[in-house]
């Protein structure tokens, strides 16, 4: 008996043996002949159809290595094979398509991205001519400039923004390569070419200790799975599909893992606190409210389709990156991300959609993502998202148009967001911390707090408009919690600078009779400056601060602009914090 099961054994093995050795003849060669994603884009702001590159018609690398794909973009460089006219066609609905290489359609063919197959399901059931217009950007503040600059002189009556979950939240852009308007926050007034895709999403950041299980409770077995489906995955192409999603850039390992990588980032989901996480969604919130109230200036529809993480649309993959890293599940929410951006949605009136339902119904037939923990939806995802954007279209365009939020949508979405235990700054609650003496405050997170802290000499005449200094003296009213420790303002500013006053903008801060800091600022960029509050100049609960500014303007009198205000200096944002001793 235990002969014929040496032989078995024997037999078995060597038939892995020849099994792992040949298995790499059933994957193809990579063809180094064709272009791929990278030699398809070349980011520049002033060019009017996007990221692509313009005018190319060649086969480049598909979604496996040796397949090849027809990839074509007209003259302006949209992923279009008619040229766009500035306006459509009598009777054609045309859909402006923005987003990043999920919509303009990285390794897919011509007929097959995400817009293409849109365009046919919503022709198919309307009955009517459609044009989708596809337009790349690398992240929705890239694509918010291309729309004030380029976009809307092609008048859709549709503008869908793509917004990435994995990566577009982290790596947005917004206040690096595109800057605001620090007098209009619905306006982006200027661009860094050389700055194309800045945020966090650089490995640095990682997740706490506490989201991993101790290594007491970790489990060798699993470890040793997760390496044999890695192994099998990247050995054998049938097998690709057992490899546990991508992080990037850095390798994470059990313990050990990127809290904003490129393809995934674990620190959307992790419920602890991730004080960089509250500047992401910050800019987020201000990003999308500011572009899309530029969108309805120029009299089009918004909408916005969000493409999930892996780990959010499949629950096993989810799983395969808990094994992988040993991850605590209980220190995660998949579903906070489109909680948030929904209810963002929501008192925006922005009609969203999250393609998460509709690619786990699709998984059940086949395969919606790339193999090998790829970030991208395959040929089959691609349709199912179609599919999805087209029947939600359809219910969009037989209701009546949106005309937009009220005034009061912030204070409305900081109250929905606290439902969930997400930690902002409400007009309704404690905006500072007693017991250290800081606070974070900013438009997108607490206006009604910056409100009563900026009082006589301050102008602030909208909602979206920051907060100017120049009218003669300017008082902010400072909440001090502890007088017995010296604390620090930093404040995120940009001055007003012309000809006329030497492109140099003078700030004197004091306290009483005392001086605490005198500067020039010369860049009209954003400034953020550090103030130093003694702590025998400080009184509790406020601490009343003033502000001069010698060299304000009015715009009107200098010939820059009809504005009548006398402009120094503008605060958007601003922390206080409490100095050790």
């Amino acid at each position: 008996m235990w002969k014929n099961l040496l032989v078995l054994a024997i037999s078995v093995s060597f038939c892995v043996l020849i099994f792992w050795w040949l298995a790499p003849l059933s994957s193809p060669a990579p063809d180094n002949t064709l272009p791929d994603y990278e030699d398809l884009v070349a980011y520049d702001p002033q060019r009017p159809g996007g990221h692509l590159k313009p005018g190319f018609n060649k086969l480049v690398l598909g979604e496996r290595n040796g397949q090849a794909v027809r990839w074509i973009t007209n003259s302006a460089g949209f992923r279009n094979i008619q040229e766009i006219t500035p306006r459509p066609a009598e009777g054609v609905l045309r859909i402006l398509f923005l987003g990043d290489s999920f919509v303009d359609g990285m390794r897919t063919d011509q007929d097959n991205t995400i817009g293409a197959v849109l365009q046919s399901e919503l022709e198919r059931s309307l009955q009517q001519e459609v044009e989708v217009v596809i337009s790349g950007h690398n992240n929705p503040a890239n694509a918010w400039y291309f729309w004030q600059t380029h976009g809307h002189r092609v008048h859709p009556q549709l503008v869908i923004l793509g917004l990435t979950v994995g990566n577009d939240l982290v790596s947005h852009n917004y206040g690096a390569g595109v800057l605001p308007d620090v007098k209009r926050m619905d306006h982006l007034v200027r661009v860094d070419p050389d700055v194309v895709h800045a945020g966090i999403g650089n490995g640095q950041l990682m997740i706490p200790a506490d989201g991993f299980l101790a290594e007491d409770q970790r489990s060798g077995w699993q470890l040793n799975r997760v390496a044999l489906n890695e192994a099998l995955a990247r050995r054998f192409y049938p097998f690709a599909h057992l490899a546990r999603p991508a992080m990037g850039p850095r390798s994470s390992e059990p313990g050990q893992a990127q809290a904003a990588g490129y393809f995934t980032s674990l620190g959307l989901y992790y419920k602890g606190e991730l004080p960089l996480f509250k500047s992401i969604w910050r800019d987020f919130e201000s990003l999308l409210a500011g572009f899309v109230a530029q969108i309805r200036y120029f009299d089009a529809q918004p909408v916005m389709v969000s493409f999930p993480s892996r780990i959010e649309a499949l629950p096993r993959d989810w799983n395969r990156l808990v094994r992988a890293l040993q991850l605590d599940p209980e220190k995660f929410d998949l579903e906070a991300p489109s909680r948030r951006i929904a209810s963002l949605c929501d008192v925006l009136e922005l009609a969203c959609l999250d393609t998460s339902a509709a690619l786990r119904a699709g998984q059940e037939n086949a395969e919606v993502f790339r193999p090998l923990g790829d970030m991208h939806l395959n040929q089959h995802g691609q349709a199912v998202t179609a599919r999805a954007i087209s029947n939600f279209i359809q219910i969009l365009l037989q209701a009546a148009p949106i005309s937009g939020p009220g005034d009061d949508w912030l204070a409305e979405y900081q109250a929905k967001v606290q439902q969930w235990g997400t930690q902002v700054l409400r007009d309704d609650a404690p905006w500072f911390d007693p017991q250290t003496g800081s606070a974070h405050l900013s438009f997108a997170e607490n206006l009604g707090a910056l409100e009563s802290i900026f009082t006589s000499g301050w102008r602030h005449d909208l909602p979206q408009d920051p907060f100017w200094g120049g009218e003669g003296e300017a008082y902010m009213r400072l909440p001090i919690a502890n007088t017995d420790l010296a604390h620090q303002v930093q404040l995120l500013t940009r001055p007003f600078l012309v000809q006329a006053n030497e492109f140099k903008q003078r700030v004197i801060v004091s306290i009483g009779a005392e001086t605490i800091l005198e500067l020039v600022l010369d860049s009209d960029s954003f400034n953020n400056i550090p103030i130093d509050l003694p702590a025998h100049l400080l009184s509790t609960p406020w601490t009343r601060v003033k502000f001069e500014f010698p060299d304000a303007l009015v715009p009107a009198e200098v010939g820059e602009s009809a504005d009548q205000r006398r402009l120094g200096m503008a605060v958007i944002g601003m922390e206080i914090n409490a100095v050790d001793p």
